[in-house]
């Protein structure tokens, strides 16, 4: 594409003259395929389908990155024609907004009139629209609210310039950028079709109405004529149900019994904090609804403080100099240049620090750099700004991982798939920090809830293979590689571990049929895998593998000596693993050796990324041995150098609790709930949090 060409700062051959704009064209209307030119000007990339009419994703070799051309179905109906051009150049004229895709400009090309408007870009999960997310379960109150208020900012500021209605807002229309925000399309596209006489009680004739039927308020069946923001307000509210619970708030077997619901029917309450918000939208008379956007996002705001949710700040509108240079880290990310991916990416962080996608955008390229820490401070400055930004979230965990800071990195990756439930990311990356862990059989499970999401991902079915593999699952693990491949028969990964899996399955009828101990483990034949483990460790006594295996036997087993034993051999052939160091800690305190445990808690200390979970576990320790007072003031001394640790807060809760101390438990508890909101904890950590402080104040109120 020759606009990649000007990117990359080369002169493309046959670049027409500058002052070449967009020619409108008289002619017969035409279909085009992929690879067409329309009007000689813009090259076809892609075809959807849209509301209207066809949408073409096209180049210009006026312009750097594609977007796309809207049309309509049958531009042979003037009526139709005359509302696409008038709405969509209302829609051009609402310029530039974080929370609306932008359109062009509108032209007649080839006969036919097009609106040119933003491309945002598909991922292979969710596509780019809310569509995807109708059906998951459990979404997040705190993404719903933030969705809430990202609709409201938009819409406040379509209003401002002179849109009436939009009258076709639902899913659909609702579309999503890459890191989950909320951006409106289609204004005033709305379809329109004839309702047939009867549809609606006391009205005889047949009415041409616009919209999405299961999403139009019922003034716009009684009084089409005079709709206004209201309608939309509805339309919001029939999403956000829809959203909550999965369904639609009013079905019928035919048109006429849902316009008869539409119109009389009230919808069930839902069990959600959200209700309120989605009664209010929902009801029949515009009145009775939310006076403006300004309302609705208030009582989202209200809400959102009451349970401890940050919503984002009003979208500070962008020039297009700052438009370009994101677009430019992006798109440069995209290709693999990360060098240039960064250094637009922090340009742009200088030009708009305000902006989480800055501060994404730089994680993500510092992770690709294998500039860790850069990627964890980045990624952290983006989550304070956004706390449900779940591509952050993961950037951040797999920065984590990458450091080696496996339990971190898991509590990071659960949060952002608990934040965004198609991240099918974030699960892949969880499987590899609980592999780190030695959690294969846990491993194995992630990945294969990633799979019911996406199961045409090859690249989660080549590390499901891995993981089975390591667990001895090998006709488990053969059938995996083997998906793999054929869904990308160039995946040399999968056939690099298959033709492992057979060569070592060749080794093992070459010795005889020798046991394989993971496979026994996985079967729970445990005594059989021990022997086998046993003969390896007296052929090579530093098998990290073997003795790690055998103290897991040990600990499955209620041997806790043998296991102390035997990850004692695992830290002194790797004294920086992290994973044996806590069994010890736990192992010793188990069976009453608290100075043991607490010389493994310096010990793990002296991994750097373990500093706070060894602080964590020596406090516990400490106040099992009735030294509560040093673990509380070890933990305030933490908490003093870093604030936002939730999980310091919790555990201060804990032994104020055990020693009576019920006032400060209470304290510190709501500190954890304060702060797991703020920084969008995990959904199962925040129900905990509000569980012990309700026992509390039980507790106080006896």
């Amino acid at each position: 594409m020759l606009g990649w060409r000007k990117i990359l700062g080369l002169k493309g051959t046959g670049d027409p003259p500058s002052d070449v704009r967009p020619r409108t064209t008289a002619g017969r209307a035409r279909t085009y395929e992929v690879g067409d030119s329309i009007a000689g000007e813009f090259r076809i990339l892609d075809i959807f389908a849209g509301g209207m009419g066809r949408v073409y994703l096209v180049n210009h070799y006026k312009e750097e990155f594609p977007f796309v051309l809207k049309t309509l179905q049958r531009p042979e109906n003037e009526s139709e024609r005359a509302q696409f051009l008038r709405e969509a150049e209302l829609w051009v004229g609402l310029g530039r907004h974080p929370n609306i895709v932008r359109a062009r400009f509108v032209a007649v090309l080839d006969g036919q009139h097009f609106v040119a408007a933003d491309y945002v870009p598909k991922t292979s999960v969710r596509g780019n629209t809310l569509e995807a997310y109708v059906g998951c379960k459990s979404l997040p109150d705190g993404l719903l609210l933030t969705w809430v208020a990202q609709f409201c900012y938009g819409m406040a500021h379509a209003q401002v310039h002179g849109v009436v209605a939009h009258r076709d807002i639902k899913p659909g229309n609702l579309m999503l950028m890459p890191d989950n925000e909320l951006r409106i399309t289609d204004f005033g596209l709305a379809r329109s079709f004839q309702l047939p006489s009867g549809a609606v009680e006391g009205i005889a004739e047949r009415r041409t109405i616009s919209g999405t039927l299961p999403y139009m308020a019922p003034e716009q069946f009684l009084a089409p004529g005079a709709l206004d923001h209201r309608a939309d307000i509805y339309a919001f509210g029939v999403t956000l149900y829809e959203l909550i619970t999965g369904s639609l708030p009013f079905v019928g077997n035919n048109q006429q019994a849902l316009v008869r619901q539409i119109l009389s029917s009230m919808p069930h309450s839902l069990q959600s904090p959200l209700w309120p918000i989605c009664e209010r939208c929902l009801r029949k008379d515009p009145t009775a609804r939310y006076a403006s956007f300004e309302a609705l996002l208030t009582d989202a705001r209200n809400l959102a403080s009451r349970i401890g949710i940050r919503l984002p700040s009003p979208p500070i509108p962008k020039t297009d100099e700052e438009e370009l240079t994101y677009a430019r880290a992006m798109s440069y990310g995209a290709m693999g240049r990360s060098d240039l991916a960064m250094q637009y990416a922090l340009k742009y962080s200088q030009m708009a620090p305000e902006d989480d996608r800055a501060w994404t955008e730089l994680g993500k390229q510092y992770l690709v750099q294998n500039r860790f820490k850069d990627s964890v401070e980045a990624s952290l400055r983006s989550i304070q700004l956004a706390p449900f930004n779940s591509v952050a979230r993961n950037n951040l965990g797999l920065a984590l991982h990458r450091l080696g800071r496996h339990d971190e990195a898991l509590a990071q990756l659960r949060i952002a798939a608990s934040h965004d439930p198609l991240n099918t990311g974030a699960l892949l990356n969880q499987a590899g920090s609980l592999t780190s862990l030695r959690r294969p059989l846990e491993a194995i499970q992630v990945m294969q809830h990633a799979l019911r999401i996406t199961p045409e991902k090859a690249s989660i079915w080549v590390n499901l293979g891995a993981s089975q593999m390591d667990v001895g699952q090998e006709a488990e693990a053969e059938q995996s590689f083997r998906k793999a491949i054929e869904l990308d028969p160039e995946l040399q990964e999968a056939k690099e571990n298959l033709r492992t899996l057979i060569a070592r399955r060749t080794r093992a009828q070459s010795r005889g049929g020798r046991p394989d101990p993971g496979k026994l483990i996985a079967a729970g034949r445990f005594g059989e895998a021990e022997t086998e483990l046993l003969r390896r460790v007296a052929e090579n006594a530093n098998d990290v593998d073997a003795w790690h295996n055998l103290a897991i036997i040990a600990v499955h087993e209620r041997r806790e000596c043998e296991a102390i034993e035997r990850f004692e051999r695992v830290v002194a052939i790797k004294p920086d693993e992290d994973f044996p160091r806590k069994q010890l800690v736990r192992l010793r305190a188990g069976t009453g050796d608290i100075v043991g445990a607490l010389r493994e808690c310096t010990e793990l200390a002296r991994i750097p990324e373990e500093r706070l979970a060894a602080a964590l576990l020596r406090a516990q320790l400490l106040q099992g041995n009735g030294q509560t007072s040093q673990a509380v003031q070890e933990l305030k001394q933490l908490v003093h150098t870093n604030p936002e640790l939730d999980q310091v807060w919790f555990i201060l809760s804990e032994i104020h609790e055990r020693e009576g101390q019920l006032k400060e438990s209470l304290e510190a508890a709501k500190k954890t709930l304060a702060l797991l909101r703020k920084y969008g904890g995990h959904a199962g950590n925040i129900t905990m949090a509000q569980e012990r402080i309700t026992r509390l104040q039980a507790a106080l109120q006896r």
